[in-house]
């Protein structure tokens, strides 16, 4: 179905393939979102951002592969209700996040793209997640596209190049919050966070990109996907003759 998880069999092969090597996982983006769960149950993450992702994703024939910081089932804290009961936005979380794989069992799959999806619970999920800010820090050394919807940023704010310098130094960052989340100090506190490590924060209504790395919301997909492709591209290029392949 569109919004099926990748199957558990497909995905065991492919992160497999890439103990020790730079192989991507063919065609998969990384959605990487926050564990943590609102105070009420629901998942924390931007449930509308989710959704309106995979779908692009698979639109353009791209597969998903959802991560989170600790992995398993992100719905389990959600009442049980039959499945006629439910609306189609929350049959679709449930079937999304009913098996995501921890943020350390993929330390040496290498992906399309890595999307951070924000929420309420990102800032907390994202801000100091060693194992994240390396995946992030991989891929955004071989110029492969890293996303961040709404507060998913904050997941950019403590990775360093190769040269340990902060990546969002100098680089023009957008700072949404997601529907429904419309503190405006978390919002600030967010902005001042990025300005410390060098960010410039701009005002754009929806989305920025700067080189590989965007964020915000509201992306027009297929700008989005000429970005991915052309950082396949790139990586491909730069990995002919050490084992790369797509």
């Amino acid at each position: 179905s569109l919004l099926g998880p990748l199957p558990l069999g497909k995905m065991g092969h492919a992160l497999g393939g890439c103990q020790g090597s730079r192989k991507l996982v063919k065609g998969t983006v990384a959605l990487v979102v926050p564990s943590t769960a609102e105070s009420d149950g629901k998942p924390g993450l931007d449930q509308d951002g989710m959704i309106s992702t995979v779908k692009a994703m698979r639109t353009a024939g791209f597969d998903y592969h959802v991560i989170s910081p600790t992995g398993g089932n992100l719905c389990s804290a959600l009442p049980q209700s039959h499945t006629s009961e439910k609306d189609m936005q929350t049959y679709k979380i449930e079937k999304l996040l009913s098996s995501t794989t921890a943020l350390s069992e993929v330390k040496t799959a290498w992906y399309a793209a890595v999307f951070l999806i924000g929420g309420t619970t990102a800032i907390g999920d994202f801000k100091n997640n060693k194992e994240l800010r390396e995946l992030v820090g991989r891929h955004y050394d071989q110029n492969l596209v890293i996303l961040g919807v709404c507060e998913g940023v904050i997941g950019l704010l403590q990775v360093v190049d190769s040269q340990n310098k902060p990546i969002v130094k100098g680089r023009k960052i957008v700072v949404q919050l997601s529907p429904g989340n419309e503190d405006s100090k978390v919002k600030d506190h967010l902005e001042a966070l990025l300005k410390q490590k060098g960010a410039s924060i701009v005002d754009e209504k929806d989305w920025t990109t700067d080189r590989a790395v965007i964020t915000g919301r509201n992306f027009p997909s297929s700008e989005v996907m000429s970005l991915i492709h052309a950082g396949i591209k790139d990586y491909k290029n730069a990995k002919a003759g050490a084992g790369a392949t797509l």
